[in-house]
Formats: C-alpha cells, sequence, structure tokens
C-alpha cells in the first residue's frame, strides 16, 4: 500500500500525494483553497457586520 500524504482542511480531506510522494502542486492546491475559505469566511463575517450596524 502506498504512502498517502493528506491535507484536512476545514473537516474536508485532501491528498496531496502523486505517486507516492508529496505532490508540491497538489500541496500548492491545497493551501489555495485554505486560503480561499479564510477570506471567504472573512468576507462573509465584513458582511455580516455591516449589515448588523446598518441595522442599528
Amino acid at each position: 500500500m502506498a504512502n498517502t500524504t493528506v491535507m484536512t482542511i476545514k473537516g474536508q480531506k485532501i491528498s496531496v500525494t502523486q505517486h507516492g510522494k508529496p505532490d508540491p502542486q497538489l500541496i500548492q492546491k491545497a493551501y489555495e483553497r485554505l486560503i480561499l475559505n479564510i477570506l471567504r469566511e472573512y468576507e462573509d463575517r465584513d458582511k455580516l457586520t455591516s449589515s448588523l450596524v446598518a441595522k442599528m
């Protein structure tokens, strides 16, 4: 059985291994997904804060 390197981002497992070795491109894609998730979360929080302030 081949070794598999897995990154877990927000509970979602992402394989970053290709041909039994960690693949830099897959690792980069996993980090990009993580960064996008973080940005999306802050954007949602920003919108929520703005709408709450507007209602006050």
